[in-house]
C-alpha cells in the first residue's frame, strides 16, 4: 500500500489551530520521520516536527481561514529519505480548550471557584490547571487534573471594591505527546465570610471529629493531637502528635489567606513560607494548638 494519512482523511477540514495527524507508512522499516506543515506544497510556514518513528503527532499554529494546507512526511527508510504528501482545508476557527465557567474576563464566585472547561473535541491525553496572580503563574495553585473538565479551587484573592489585580488561569493540555497551553482571566471575587457554625463543622471534620460545630473537650483534644508545626519548633506545653495532615494544612493556609490578605500556596504541605506566616499570625511558636485553631474560626 502506499503512505497515507488516515487521520483526518485526505481532503477533509481540520478541526481547528491544533490537529492531531496519524499516518500509515506500510511495513516499511522506519528510522526517523519528519511531519511538515505548510501554505504550498512542501513548505513548513505552519511548523514542523521530529517525530522519531512515531505515526502520529499533532502541530498547532495551523490557519483558520479555510485555505489549503499542505501536509508532508519525510521518512527515512534503508538510509533514503522518501516523503508524501496530501492536502487539507483549513479550520474556520481555532476550536482550542476554553474555560466554559466562570465567563471569561468575568468575576470569581469568591474565594472558591468551581472552574469548568471544554476541551472542544481536541483528544486530550492529560492537562493541568495552574492559577496565579501573574500570566502563567501558579501561585495560587497547580493541579493536575487529568482529563476531567472541571475542578475547584479554594483560597482565591478576594475584592469586594474589584480593584485588586487579576486571577491568571492557564490551562495545558497534551495532545498526541506534545503540550500546548491556552490562558484567561478573571477579577476577583467579593469576599465571603462564613458563617462560625461553616467554619467549625469544616475543621471538626478535618480531625475526624463529630462535625456538631461545637467546640468541646472532645474537639479541643482533637485539635491539639492535629498540630501543625515542625519538629525543631516543637513546643512540648501542647501535648501533641505530629500529624501535617496535608487537608488540614491546607485549610489553615486558606484561611490565613483570607484572614491576613496573605497568598500561600494552596500546597498542603507545612513549608517555610507556610511556618513564617503562622508563626507571624498566630505565635506559638510555629505551632497551630487547639486555641489558635480557634482563632482561625473567628469573623473576619
Amino acid at each position: 500500500m502506499d503512505p497515507e494519512f488516515i487521520f483526518p482523511r485526505a481532503g477533509s477540514t481540520l478541526r481547528g489551530s491544533i490537529q492531531e495527524f496519524r499516518w500509515d507508512l506500510g511495513n516499511v522499516p522506519l528510522t526517523s520521520a519528519w511531519l511538515y506543515a505548510g501554505s504550498v506544497l512542501g513548505g513548513s510556514q505552519y511548523g514542523s516536527r521530529s517525530v522519531g518513528t512515531d505515526t502520529a503527532a499533532s502541530l498547532d499554529g495551523l490557519p483558520t481561514d479555510g485555505s489549503t494546507v499542505f501536509m508532508r512526511v519525510w521518512y527515512r527508510s534503508g538510509g533514503t529519505w522518501l516523503r508524501f504528501d496530501e492536502e487539507f482545508v483549513a479550520a474556520s476557527s481555532d476550536a482550542l480548550p476554553t474555560i466554559t465557567a466562570p465567563s471569561s474576563g468575568g468575576r470569581l464566585a469568591g474565594p472558591s471557584q468551581r472552574f469548568t472547561w471544554t476541551y472542544n473535541g481536541l483528544e486530550v491525553e492529560a492537562a493541568w490547571l495552574y492559577v496565579g496572580t501573574t500570566e502563567g503563574g501558579s501561585d495560587l495553585i497547580a493541579t493536575f487534573v487529568g482529563t476531567e473538565t472541571a475542578t475547584t479551587v479554594v483560597g482565591l484573592p478576594v475584592s469586594d471594591n474589584g480593584s485588586d489585580g487579576p486571577v491568571f488561569t492557564r490551562l495545558f493540555f497534551r495532545v498526541a505527546g506534545s503540550w500546548y497551553f491556552v490562558d484567561d482571566q478573571f477579577e476577583p471575587g467579593p469576599a465571603f465570610v462564613p458563617d462560625l457554625d461553616t467554619l467549625t463543622r469544616q475543621l471538626q471534620g478535618l480531625v475526624g471529629e463529630t462535625t456538631d460545630g461545637i467546640i468541646g473537650p472532645v474537639t479541643t483534644r482533637a485539635l491539639n493531637r492535629n498540630w501543625l508545626g515542625r519538629t525543631q519548633s516543637f513546643d512540648p506545653s501542647f501535648a501533641a502528635r505530629f500529624v501535617n495532615d496535608a487537608d488540614l494544612v491546607r485549610w489553615v493556609q486558606g484561611r490565613i489567606n483570607t484572614r491576613s490578605g496573605s497568598r500561600l500556596a494552596l500546597s498542603g504541605e507545612f513549608d517555610l513560607t507556610t511556618e513564617a506566616a503562622v508563626i507571624d499570625h498566630l505565635g506559638k511558636g510555629g505551632v497551630v494548638s487547639a486555641e489558635s485553631f480557634q482563632e482561625l474560626l473567628e469573623a473576619e
